[in-house]
């Protein structure tokens, strides 16, 4: 009966021992967030959009810049898809 008695004291210390080590590195872990918070300085939401739309518009433009050159490269200012193929396939004959 002791050695059964040793044995339970024995698994609540271990048990124990776990749980703070677990607490511990709860604890470094939520206040190493809260300190790389500190360097962080969030812009506010009309920065972020307002960049945000910058970099659509230039995606947009440079979208449009390729087409034009594709459009001009590929015969002239007023050539749908189906007229260019049509050509092409006038070419190949």
């Amino acid at each position: 009966m002791g050695d059964m008695g040793f044995a339970l004291q024995l698994s609540v210390i271990a048990l124990g021992a776990l749980i703070l080590i677990s607490l511990l590195f709860v604890g470094l872990s939520a206040g190493l967030a809260r300190l790389a918070r500190i360097g962080v300085k969030e812009k506010p939401p009309e920065v972020a959009a307002e960049k945000e739309r910058r970099k659509r518009a230039l995606i947009a433009a440079a979208v449009m810049s390729y087409l034009e050159a594709e459009r001009l490269r590929a015969g002239g200012k007023g050539g749908t898809a189906a007229e260019l193929e049509s050509t092409e396939q006038e070419g190949k004959k």
